[in-house]
């Protein structure tokens, strides 16, 4: 460490906590709050709106500023920091790059720069899923193309989820837009760090390319009419051991209300296991004549709260949970059999869809047990418009809803073409101005 001494440095009076503004980047208003060194050799601290301080730095040598958030609000500790680094300049020992930022380093810089964005869920999600995928102690300077395509195919062919999560293989669904726009978010937070928080001297994966993404054969098989009405038909055969009066018995587990409940809503099976008394909104009114039920944001991927009205089939599933186990509060509406306090396991729920395939005789379908009859619910919803369909449904947009579960049938697509409708000759005459 270097030893400063007050004298070698040139501190006027008028440079302390100096009443002056200076416009960032971003359009924020800073204030310099200490300067010390002289032309040539200068550190300022700057502090933000949000309280949090910077350092900044002018080198001859490095013919540059280089600034970094010090990531707190301590005046006095910041303006020790400046005048150590005016001594190191001097002997050009030190620059304010000299530190390596770590990917987790990086992101709580960010989020102190940018707090109001950083509340956003979107947002939430895609800093869990790199801190997942990478980890919070990563060098981003050293990612390697091998690592990002890595990454692209993990994600494109849902591997891993929006969180960084492991996907079972029976659920996985192929990214597209979502990886877009995740990896355009990546790329400016790298820009960020490198020309706005100074914490790196370049992006890291400015030259790596996002797309074409890996090559994915999508499975994406969808639910048959026949189908539900075979698995409805012995959904109440599907037991369950619970322990009554110190001995295990079988019961009827809770799968027939699942059940409606995935094909009424067409929600997520995770959705559903989870949900509380406290989430039905069973007052029934114009927009719910059925009622409604208040899906919660710890359970959608985009963090967001969605209400969304019941039709005949979720409400009787409803009203048949109601009178089995009448309760209110938080308590969860399907808890599991040997824990009350927790969600029926997702595990138990595809082991309950596995018994009911077998009970009906139908075969299981590929890489998919829950996730047949989401499809199907959009699929029979083509004929409504995407952004009712996708809202109504609980996806993040109707692209999304449309790339991956709307799937057209063979007779839809014969009737799109023996269907055609002349165009006006006037319109035709328009569109070729």
């Amino acid at each position: 460490m270097v030893e400063i001494h007050r004298k070698s440095l040139h501190i006027s009076s008028t440079t302390l906590l100096e009443d002056m503004t200076m416009a960032n980047t971003a359009g924020r208003k800073r204030k310099v709050v200490y300067r010390a060194g002289q032309r040539g050799n200068r550190v300022s601290i700057i502090r933000e709106r949000n309280g949090i301080l910077y350092i900044q730095a002018y080198s001859t040598k490095d013919k540059a500023a280089r600034q970094r958030s010090l990531g707190h609000s301590d005046l006095t500790l910041a303006k020790r920091e400046a005048d150590l680094r005016v001594g190191e300049l001097i002997k050009g020992t030190a620059t304010l790059t000299d530190h390596k930022y770590t990917l987790g380093e990086i992101l709580k810089g960010w989020q102190d720069d940018n707090p109001d964005e950083a509340q956003d869920g979107t947002v939430q999600r895609r800093i869990e899923m790199f801190k997942a995928v990478f980890g919070r102690s990563f060098d981003p300077m050293k990612i390697t193309k091998s690592q990002w395509k890595r990454f692209l195919k993990l994600r494109a062919s849902g591997e891993i989820d929006g969180r960084g999560n492991t996907v079972d293989p029976s659920e996985r669904e192929p990214v597209g837009e979502n990886l877009k726009k995740d990896v355009a978010w990546l790329r400016s937070l790298f820009k960020w760090a490198a020309f706005h928080g100074e914490m790196l001297p370049r992006s890291p994966i400015g030259d790596y390319k996002t797309f074409p993404a890996p090559k994915i054969n999508p499975v994406r098989e969808v639910a048959t009419e026949e189908r539900v009405q075979a698995i409805r038909a012995v959904a109440d055969q599907v037991m369950v051991d619970v322990k009554l009066d110190g001995r295990r018995q079988s019961v009827r587990s809770c799968f027939a209300e699942l059940f409606d409940l995935a094909c009424g809503t067409g929600r997520r099976i995770g959705a559903i296991r989870q949900l509380r008394y406290s989430d039905l909104r069973l007052q029934e009114s114009e927009l719910h004549p059925f009622g409604a039920i208040a899906w919660p944001s710890e359970t959608d991927k985009q963090n967001r709260q969605r209400i969304a009205p019941l039709n005949p089939l979720a409400r009787a599933a409803i009203d048949r949970v109601l009178k089995e186990r009448p309760a209110i509060g938080s308590g969860y509406l399907f808890p599991a059999p040997r824990d009350p306090e927790q969600a029926v396991s997702k595990s138990l729920a595809k082991n309950f869809m596995r018994r009911a395939e077998a009970l009906a005789g139908v075969p299981g379908l590929d890489r998919t047990l829950w996730h047949c009859y989401r499809r199907k619910w959009a699929t029979d919803r083509m004929h409504l418009a995407d952004t009712i369909v996708a809202e109504a449904g609980g996806w993040a947009d109707a692209e999304t809803m449309r790339a991956s579960y709307q799937i057209a049938s063979q007779q839809q697509v014969l009737t799109a073409i023996l269907n055609a409708v002349p165009t006006d000759e006037a319109v035709v005459l328009e569109m070729n101005r």
